[in-house]
């Protein structure tokens, strides 16, 4: 399932990859994440994304995922795109470190929407 918030062409502005399994929340983070100035591309699982990764400027994703996890997503995703910012996600704080060893940002469930724009917008350079 692929979710598309785009008010204009993407031109230059970052697209952004949301990888979360979780229906609701992951409509609620791309409704969050919604910009003039960012295309959020969300999807519900890392099979799903992985094709979309080279138009990407961010990938944000959840470690706990059907088939592939988040953490194989983002080492793949690295190791054909060194210069993709990415985002961790995870209720276990235990998983930190394996974003760690990623180059990843890691944000702690639960946190809102907010949080995560702050942090997507700090990642990408972007002002508020």
């Amino acid at each position: 399932m692929q979710l598309e918030h785009e008010s204009i062409a993407e031109g230059a502005r970052p697209v952004v990859l949301l990888v979360e399994d979780d229906a609701a929340f992951r409509e609620l983070l791309a409704v969050a994440l919604a910009a003039p100035d960012l295309v959020v591309r969300a999807f519900d699982r890392a099979e799903a994304a992985e094709p979309f990764v080279a138009t990407a400027a961010l990938l944000v994703t959840d470690v706990q995922l059907p088939g592939l996890s988040g953490i194989d997503l983002g080492e793949r995703a690295r190791r054909a795109h060194p210069q993709l910012s990415l985002v961790v996600v995870s209720a276990d704080a235990s998983m930190a470190s394996s974003a760690e060893r990623l180059g990843a940002a890691f944000l702690a469930k639960p946190f809102d929407g907010e949080a995560l724009a702050a942090l997507i917008r700090a990642r990408l350079g972007l002002t508020t």
